[in-house]
């Protein structure tokens, strides 16, 4: 297994921390795409209660037979069943009720860990194999053609007492070609499904791929209405159009009224250090700072998460801050939190980042890329590439994902621990250790860190460099109690110590020498 860093044009900020419980640092960028809850009803369509419609449940197949043609007695995912249809399941004449055999067929073929089809078209004596990795497969063919499918064609043209020979020599085996490349590791069934609509509808595979990031959803919307759409309409194609929900460009250095501000401490009330850690290092990103300074839509009496955040971020400018109301809104987005206890700064920044996000589109109905523009996506989020060789056939897997974490081992300097992460491995399982009276205990492994991390070795096609913005630091020897401090660049450049309400100056050596937790790194627009 390979994997890389794969990091858009505008991904501002990569945050690593250490935990506690676990050995092994963590690369943090975001969570992957927050979506709305959906819940698909499993209540049967009901079915009219007209002349001509059977509605009681049989409980022998038989009394189909008692029913005439044309009563219907399934409505489902838009397709009637008749009596008629069923009746065919009676005889061994049931591939259609003309007695013709039919215009496609559909086989669904799985490989183990991927999913391909089979497309036979007897009346055009044709067999096609399609593979969205692009795999050409004729031992799959030839053993269907020989072994299964044209039997079962040749035995089903006989029993409906077709006149002439089956033409068993003369089918056309081809791999399709031209139909679009599985850009990742999991799409596969989606690909399978694209395919048989198309050729189910009659219409052209090209090599686009501009479909498949909304046809999730599209499929979604079909099986919840029980109706296909037509995926020609405008209202069909539109789930391909990405809304930028956040076009302003992202800023990477500080004005000049942010670098004459003073920044002042956050008071440590019921416990919160956890969350005032991590704060000042927020509030010492300039791309984060840059969006909460310039989005106007908000309003002075507003109490949304973004607001409260906001104001908390102005008043340290003036004046040490009191969190209370911050304090009050943690439960909305954090159930499990109560006030007084202590909790895990790691854990509070992917609660607050998700919680962000999803309050930026709550309100609205998007696909899944539109809802990757929101400026904590753009500011956090990073993808990775990660590429599985069989080792037999060779047969390459890619899959790139949106990522928070990166577990790394853990080493005496970050970038070997990068290294090791990402360098080649074979997959023999997972392994992992329990304590044997299952306690946990903090890791105080120090991990030499640089101010400047170089991601190029580990990027795909780019030149990507990230500056070193603040330092969260746990104090004490317990994974259940202990104190956290913020060493941060503030916007003077000067490096400064939050502990709570107290700030004093520090310098980037102080910094480096620093247990890290979490370390902010900011990328570097220049390099």
């Amino acid at each position: 297994m390979s994997p890389q860093f794969v990091s858009p044009e505008n991904n501002s900020s990569v945050m690593l921390s250490q935990t506690n419980i676990t050995p092994g640092i963590v690369v943090n960028s975001r969570r992957d795409p927050i979506s709305p809850a959906i819940v698909i009803s499993s209540d049967e369509e009901p079915i009219p209660e007209n002349e001509g419609y059977h509605i009681s449940n049989l409980l022998n197949i038989e009394d189909v037979a008692n029913l005439t043609d044309e009563t219907i007695v399934l409505v489902k995912f838009g397709i009637s069943i008749t009596a008629k249809q069923l009746k065919n399941l009676l005889s061994t004449e049931w591939l259609d009720d003309d007695k013709e055999l039919a215009r496609v067929i559909f086989i669904p073929i799985h490989l183990g860990l991927h999913w391909c089809l089979c497309v036979v078209e007897p009346k055009a004596l044709d067999i096609t194999y399609y593979d969205s990795m692009g795999g050409k497969n004729m031992t799959c063919l030839n053993v269907m053609c020989q072994d299964d499918v044209l039997k079962y064609l040749s035995f089903e043209w006989r029993n409906k007492n077709k006149t002439g020979p089956f033409f068993e020599g003369r089918w056309r085996l081809r791999c399709a070609t031209g139909i679009g490349k599985q850009p990742n590791g999991f799409d596969c069934g989606i690909f399978v499904c694209y395919y048989a609509r198309m050729v189910c509808e009659g219409r052209d595979i090209t090599a686009s791929i501009d479909w498949l990031p909304g046809m999730r959803r599209h499929i979604l919307n079909e099986i919840n209405a029980c109706a296909l759409d037509d995926l020609t309409t405008s209202n069909s194609s539109s789930v391909d159009i990405v809304i930028d929900l956040y076009p302003i460009p992202i800023i990477h250095e500080w004005d000049a009224e942010s670098r004459a501000l003073k920044s002042h401490g956050i008071i440590n009330k019921y416990n919160i250090c956890f969350a005032a850690s991590t704060l000042q290092a927020l509030f010492h990103c300039v791309p984060f700072v840059a969006w909460l300074k310039s989005d106007a839509h908000h309003r002075v009496d507003c109490d949304c998460l973004f607001c409260l955040l906001s104001k908390l971020y102005s008043d340290r400018l003036k004046q040490i801050a009191d969190p209370d109301k911050f304090i009050n809104s943690l439960k909305s987005f954090w159930p499990d939190y109560h006030k007084g206890t202590q909790q895990d700064s790691h854990e509070f920044l992917v609660k607050l980042l998700d919680n962000l996000a999803l309050q930026f589109v709550s309100d609205l109905e998007l696909n899944v890329r539109s809802l990757r523009t929101t400026p904590i996506h753009k500011i956090f989020e990073g993808e990775l590439c990660t590429t599985v060789t069989c080792c037999e056939c060779r047969r390459e897997s890619a899959t790139t994902a949106p990522f928070q974490i990166l577990s790394v081992p853990i080493k005496p300097v970050l970038l070997e621990a990068c290294k090791q992460f990402f360098a080649e491995e074979l997959i023999q399982g997972y392994k992992f250790s329990v304590d044997e009276w299952g306690n946990t205990y903090k890791i105080k492994t120090f991990v030499k860190y640089q101010p400047v991390f170089v991601m190029t070795p580990f990027m795909k096609n780019a030149k990507v460099k990230y500056n070193l913005r603040s330092v969260v630091t746990h104090i004490g020897d317990s994974t259940n109690s202990g104190h956290y401090i913020t060493v941060a660049q503030c916007p003077d450049l000067q490096f400064r110590n939050f502990n709570d309400q107290t700030v004093t100056l520090s310098s980037l050596r102080k910094a480096l020498e620093e247990p890290a937790y979490m370390l902010f790194y900011e990328r570097d627009p220049h390099f």
